[in-house]
């Protein structure tokens, strides 16, 4: 059974392509799968297939994908793109899944920050709920989710299968090793993501004016970089993006994760901080309430989210339990469970 995966995004720094990095050498030990994308530049574990392609003159970093002229030979196409791709493999006459990876305040928070205009966005939304329902099978990463896409019109049958996090990349993760690199020597809270309106980091620097003797550290970058620097106080530090092992080991180094997320599919950075052990505190939101369940705690507003923070900090038992908590909560969404239940997916198809 030949499996297609299409996916407009692979070697950018988000979190769908870390999905496609961290499962596919994995899926590949049990399907015969082929990645179609954009840019490959580089030798993988995996079948790649560079397709034609130019540079987004928005956003270069990302990729227009140009789809082939004839479809792609498989059993089964599964689709990681709302873009041409995902119109692409809607076509395809055999069976079809594809990941609702996607929200439309994703797309137009560049421009509108976290207020697009309500027409636009009800319009991409709609768009949106027309190409999943073009599948056989949806897939969403969470209960909440599978909801917030049915009451937007969703029809399609769906299964909930997490992204997954593959615990064993997590087990080397070594605070110390990033406090020395980074001349971090006081205990501190952390921010990974963009910055940008939908994770709203504005959180992070009201939090930091109240307490100014707690140390926040901030690695990302984004259309609000600018002024979140200007607004911050003297105990906030910026970090770009780090490398992969010091981003591992910065989770293992903070009391907690700070994720105020507006809106998420998932939330890969609060599951990744989980696997190394950090307590998260995340927004009111149902889909990061299901996904670190005991892991943290979910707060209204940035005081509820400033007390739980004291909390933690002022509790080393506390501290503790939660280390304990998260990792044991991140086990449920062990990578191995979700391509087991990938593969059944595609052999109930064919």
């Amino acid at each position: 059974m030949q499996i297609a995966w299409l996916s407009d995004t692979f070697e950018q720094n988000n979190g769908v392509a870390t999905y496609l990095q961290e499962t596919l050498p994995m899926l590949v030990k049990k399907a015969d799968v082929t990645l179609y994308t954009g840019r490959v530049t580089k030798k993988y574990d995996f079948p790649t297939v560079s397709l034609s392609s130019f540079s987004d003159p928005l956003t270069p970093q990302y990729d227009v994908i140009l789809p082939p002229s004839k479809p792609i030979k498989c059993d089964v196409v599964h689709a990681h793109s709302q873009y041409s791709l995902g119109i692409f493999a809607s076509k395809f006459k055999v069976p079809k899944v594809i990941t609702a990876h996607f929200i439309p305040l994703h797309s137009l928070e560049f421009m509108f920050g976290n207020n697009p205009p309500k027409m636009l966005e009800e319009g991409m939304w709609k768009y949106e709920i027309w190409l999943l329902n073009q599948f056989d099978r949806v897939v969403t990463q969470t209960q909440a989710g599978r909801e917030m896409f049915q009451k937007r019109g969703l029809k399609r049958k769906v299964e909930i299968i997490p992204n997954g996090i593959n615990l064993d990349n997590y087990k080397n993760a070594t605070g110390e090793r990033f406090r020395k690199k980074y001349n971090v020597d006081k205990e501190f809270a952390l921010f990974i993501g963009r910055l940008d309106a939908s994770k709203q980091p504005e959180w992070i620097i009201e939090i930091a004016k109240k307490i100014p003797s707690m140390q926040f550290l901030i690695s990302g970058n984004g259309t609000l970089e600018s002024k979140l620097k200007a607004a911050a106080p003297k105990n906030v530090q910026f970090l770009p993006r780090l490398p992969r092992q010091d981003l591992l080991d910065s989770y293992a180094a903070c009391t907690a994760l700070m994720m105020p997320s507006l809106i998420e599919t998932e939330g890969l950075v609060a599951q990744e901080a989980m696997a190394c052990g950090a307590p998260v505190l995340i927004s009111d939101l149902d889909i990061l309430k299901e996904v670190v369940g005991k892991g943290g705690f979910s707060c209204k507003s940035p005081n509820e989210m400033k007390e739980k923070l004291s909390d933690i900090f002022a509790n080393k038992s506390m501290q503790q339990e939660m280390r304990e908590k998260a990792k044991e909560e991140i086990k449920k969404r062990d990578i191995n469970l979700s391509i087991e239940k990938l593969v059944k997916l595609y052999g109930s198809l064919v």
